[in-house]
């Protein structure tokens, strides 16, 4: 008989190597789905970190803004939306330009201040349009009484990872990096529970300023 070369395995060898062999290619995709999203973390956290940085210029204007407010209650702005009310940084000079409020990355397309932002003359009408601001603000505050660890403004959104951000400026004190798989944010400052933004620190759901959204057409 004439020899091919090919060795014969019989059926029972083949279906033991694939026995083996799919576990392993099936973990190996789980794997992959489950690392996915994780390998996107160091770099949301670069683009948390520039976000933190415009948070702290904001955060310094907005002491400035209380500073020279005079009386003995330091108010920060008001307004009906944190559009007007981060508007009267431009008022009072303390802020200039529109793309300190261009939050890019962590997986929401980046806002584009139009760079128009108006005058003295007009009170400074075009800074800070509907869409041009995405912070959201806790007014009523000052800087004499209320308590350091209050949430100033805040921006909060899910990055493609799944994973949910909150950066956070307070009035007194850094400005913070949250992370949540679940879209809550517990104070780690306290063991009661309590999340960052919640009425036992200072911030009343119905009273906090939202940014101003462009009409639907």
């Amino acid at each position: 008989m004439a020899m091919t070369g090919e060795v014969q395995r019989p059926a029972g060898s083949r279906m033991q190597t694939l026995a083996r062999v799919v576990p392993v290619a099936v973990l190996v995709v789980i794997g992959i789905r489950i690392a996915w999203p994780y390998a996107l973390l160091p770099q949301e956290m670069k683009e948390a970190k520039t976000i933190q940085s415009a948070h702290y210029a904001i955060q310094q204007a907005l002491f400035a803004y209380a500073m020279g407010s005079g009386g003995p209650d330091r108010q920060f702005p008001a307004g009906r939306t944190s559009n007007e009310a981060m508007r009267q940084l431009f008022i009072a000079h303390l802020i200039d330009d529109e793309r300190l409020f261009e939050f890019k990355g962590l997986g929401r397309p980046a806002h584009k201040p139009d760079g128009e932002k108006g005058s003295d003359a007009d009170g400074y009408a075009a800074a800070l349009s509907p869409g041009e601001c995405v912070v959201s603000y806790n007014p009523g505050l000052n800087l004499d009484k209320s308590d350091p660890a209050t949430p100033l403004v805040w921006y909060e959104t899910q990055a493609p990872s799944g994973m949910h951000y909150l950066i956070c400026a307070h009035v007194a004190g850094n400005v913070q990096i949250y992370r949540s798989k679940t879209g809550k944010f517990p104070d780690p400052t306290h063991d009661d529970g309590r999340e960052v933004l919640s009425p036992q620190n200072g911030v009343d759901p119905l009273r906090v300023l939202h940014p101003e959204v462009p009409e639907q057409r």
